[in-house]
């Protein structure tokens, strides 16, 4: 997946205030709402995505560490994206 594909299912939810479960391959989950894009601020190698995960505490998701994405809207909850994942291919 590419990062605009990511950054747009983050960009979505924080638009429409859904909350997302984010699963990164070595911190586990970060939970809370999307809040904006982190242009090379907190790491001037890696872009990265906000997350709030508590009243004015917010949390980096670097896109590069990014393994699933689930968004959850009302009642529902959707698996958005799962990364990692490989394809056999035969012949």
């Amino acid at each position: 997946m590419s990062f605009d594909y990511i950054l747009g299912i983050l960009d979505d939810a924080a638009i429409s205030e859904e909350k997302v479960t984010v699963v990164t391959k070595e911190r586990g989950k970060i939970i809370g709402m999307p809040h904006s894009t982190d242009y090379f601020e907190t790491d001037d190698e890696r872009l990265g995505y906000f997350i709030e995960i508590g009243e004015n505490l917010l949390d980096t998701v670097y896109l590069d560490e990014i393994a699933e994405i689930t968004v959850h809207r009302e009642d529902i909850t959707i698996d958005v994206i799962k990364t990692g994942l490989s394809r056999a291919s035969g012949k």
